[in-house]
């Protein structure tokens, strides 16, 4: 149940931070970081090194 949650977050933080400029992007990621906890902080810290490079 947790898993699907996580993956649905990872998503949907795609989506929104692929719509934002990169100001925007680690707001959106700390917002989901607020609901899904330290296991998404993880993924998506290495979600926006490997998909957002600057």
């Amino acid at each position: 149940m947790w898993l699907y949650q996580l993956s649905l977050g990872v998503v949907n933080g795609l989506k929104i931070a692929g719509n934002l400029d990169g100001i925007y992007k680690p707001l959106v990621i700390g917002l989901l970081l607020l609901d899904h906890g330290w296991i998404c902080c993880l993924l998506l810290s290495l979600l926006q090194l490997f998909a957002f490079p600057y």
